[in-house]
């Protein structure tokens, strides 16, 4: 089923594999289409996907003018009509149906993904609602007119007209999240008293049938929109909710009103543009697609975390979805489509859910992935199309984390003769450490991958477990002759441990012990550094059942990365929610004092001493560089690279880029 055709009113697709509709910041700064986002979009058309649906392109600037990411795409012009076409010219080369997703307001969420900057220049700087209702801490929104109401139907077919002649072969009507459309359908957001507040789904209807009347039949309209706000029950259960109930009908009127499609989406009590990630249960927005499919007898496209093709298929087989709409398991791998047809579901490079790449947008940067370190960057990298090697070398790659196996797994593919070093008696032991932490079990995932990488590089890396890489061995591979051309150092790091007294007490345990389960942990305990991995850490001891008093630091604040700058939002939503859940109490100080066997000891900023008793002292403060072996090989007058935390202490996904650009230049 995944694989066979299918079709979309009078649009037939050569399989159901959807890259589904989101914004990939790669547009230009006024929303025009660029070189750098074509070769994003058809390096997914290569992969095999049967449509490539373009998202979030605004057609109503002159009633709202705010851009919600930096790049976001615009059509509301006929200037942009060129740029669309050599877009869609290259999808179709590659054999994939386009789709424009387009978008008619933000809904006077200013403040959440952008700051005030975001503005069209020459254009009003005020957020619109369709009450003066906004979310929560953002900018009061002015209330919209009844003209201007009827205005954005019409600014909705003249985008969808551009579009059709720009030869997009469907438009999809984005009215999920809490964008405008959504909000004219919400009762918290629609108190109008006119004829939009009288039928809350009157707005969107009124496109649908415009943009029909318009363009005619030959372009079918999908329509996205919310079904469900998680968390939901997956049971019978769901059908019960209201919103659900009321979800039916607005899909019944929608198809007697001409859509050609219903795609879902959800919405996240806690955070107002939801990307489900890791902490969310894989294919949770099943029960979405089944009510829908109760309802109305057009096609329901499914969005929602299903990254497994094997279980897309069981879903379509099941007839509980006629479309898999995915966004990142495409990111993260392009070439899932091609390699699901080709029995290689293996060398799938899987998506862990991080939202590494939603991330991207809250940066008003272009996307970018943890386990693919091409995307976005389609324009200057291709794995498949790696040079090989002018002269094969060989090349030993000390440490096998992220950036230690994606550095051998590139080399060999160029041609090199690699040998990866791992002292640790399994590849990515820090990986697997982490999967252990609350919604990170994917991590592990990526072990698998290399795994099978290195299988089918059938001998061309040699890997050595259980072996350590030290000064005397060196010395022996250079009086054996033996020495490698090149050394990639991708040693990682070790847990930051600061110079405070009482720091090497029995009671004090880092966050890799706590994870490893290596450590004897007291009934209460302290933990020091509240970024993400320190809070994370104070849920798994709380799930325990131990009494957990979590402390902010300068640099380790609570929603807080790895690098220092926030936690993309909906993994923050959900660890905000666990903690106050877990009734752990979060602490701020300005520095760590002191230690004994029964205390912590703080200062706030104020140089006020703040001590707890304690059993049990947590250092979460992140990672120091381990790289002695990068001094000591300096010395050896070798080709030599640090890769990874061994260079400086970040995210996987700069552990994996810079694994993979050493690699793929040497």
């Amino acid at each position: 089923m995944l694989l066979e055709p299918g079709r979309i009113g009078g649009l037939e697709l050569s399989n159901r594999i959807m890259f589904a509709p989101h914004c990939s910041n790669t547009g230009g700064e006024r929303g025009q289409v660029t070189d750098e986002l074509i070769a994003y979009y058809r390096r997914r058309a290569e992969g095999g996907a049967g449509a490539i649906m373009i998202g979030t392109v605004r057609v109503a600037t002159p009633i709202d003018s705010l851009k919600m990411s930096a790049r976001q795409l615009c059509i509301d012009d006929n200037s942009y009509i060129g740029g669309f076409f050599r877009l869609t010219e290259a999808i179709h080369r590659e054999g994939s149906k386009a789709i424009i997703q387009i978008q008619s307001g933000s809904g006077g969420n200013v403040g959440v993904l952008g700051e005030m900057d975001q503005w069209i220049p020459g254009l009003p700087i005020e957020p619109v609602s369709p009450s003066g209702i906004g979310w929560p801490g953002c900018p009061k929104p002015r209330q919209l007119s009844t003209g201007e109401v009827e205005e954005i139907v019409e600014l909705a077919a003249k985008g969808a007209h551009r579009a059709k002649l720009a030869e997009f072969d469907a438009v999809e009507i984005n009215a999920h999240a809490l964008y405008l459309i959504a909000q004219f359908m919400s009762p918290i957001y629609n108190k109008r008293t006119d004829k939009y507040g009288k039928d809350r789904l009157r707005l969107l209807l009124e496109m649908v049938q415009r943009i029909r009347e318009v363009n005619g039949e030959e372009l079918p309209i999908i329509v996205r929109y919310t079904i469900a706000t998680w968390p939901y029950p997956l049971d019978e259960a769901f059908e019960e909710r209201e919103e659900v109930k009321e979800a039916k009908l607005t899909a019944k009127r929608l198809e007697e009103a001409g859509a050609a499609a219903i795609h879902t989406s959800y919405n996240y009590v806690s955070w107002v543009f939801p990307e489900p990630s890791s902490h969310w249960p894989e294919n949770f927005s099943l029960p979405m697609a089944k009510v829908l499919k109760s309802a109305v007898s057009i096609p329901v496209l499914l969005t929602g975390r299903v990254r497994d093709p094997d279980i897309a298929e069981s879903i379509l087989r099941d007839g509980d979805a006629d479309f898999i709409a995915m966004t990142r398991p495409l990111i993260a791998d392009p070439d899932l489509p091609k390699k699901y047809a080709t029995g290689r579901v293996t060398e799938i490079w899987s998506c862990i859910a991080c939202n590494e790449c939603f991330r991207s947008l809250e940066r008003h940067v272009q996307v970018r992935c943890a386990v693919n370190p091409t995307a976005g960057r389609e324009l200057l990298y291709d794995y498949r199309k790696l040079e090989p090697a002018k002269e094969p070398k060989k090349v030993m790659v000390i440490g096998a984390g992220a950036a230690g196996m994606e550095a051998a797994r590139v080399a060999a593919l160029r041609g090199h003769q690699v040998t990866l070093v791992e002292k640790e008696s399994d590849l990515g032991k820090k990986l697997e450490l982490a999967s252990r932490l609350p919604g990170r079990k994917t991590f592990k995932d990526i072990n698998s991958y290399y795994t099978t990488a290195f299988k089918a590089l059938r001998g061309k890396v040699e890997i050595a477990r259980g072996s350590e890489v030290t000064p005397e061995l060196i010395a022996e591979m250079e009086k054996e002759g033996m020495m490698p051309d090149i050394f990639i150092v991708a040693t990682g790091g070790s847990p930051f441990i600061p110079e405070v007294p009482g720091v090497k007490g029995k009671n004090v345990v880092t966050f890799l012990d706590v994870a490893a389960d290596e450590a004897q942990i007291g009934e209460t305990v302290v933990v020091v550094g509240a970024n993400i991995i320190g809070c994370e850490v104070a849920l798994l001891l709380a799930q325990q059942g131990k009494k957990v008093t979590l402390v902010e630091l300068p640099g380790f604040h609570a929603k807080s990365d790895l690098d220092g700058l926030n936690v993309e939002g909906n993994i923050w939503a959900f660890t905000e929610q666990e903690l106050q859940k877990a009734n752990i109490g979060l602490v701020t100080a300005e520095k760590l004092a002191t230690i004994t066997d029964k205390s912590v000891i703080f200062e706030d900023d104020t140089g006020n001493r703040l001590s707890f008793d304690t059993e049990t002292v947590v250092l979460s403060l992140g990672f120091t560089p381990v790289n002695k072996l990068t001094r000591h090989l300096a010395s050896k007058g070798k080709e030599i690279y640090t890769i990874g935390d061994a260079n400086e202490a970040r995210k996987i996904k700069d552990a994996v880029y810079e694994g993979f650009v050493v690699a793929s230049r040497i």
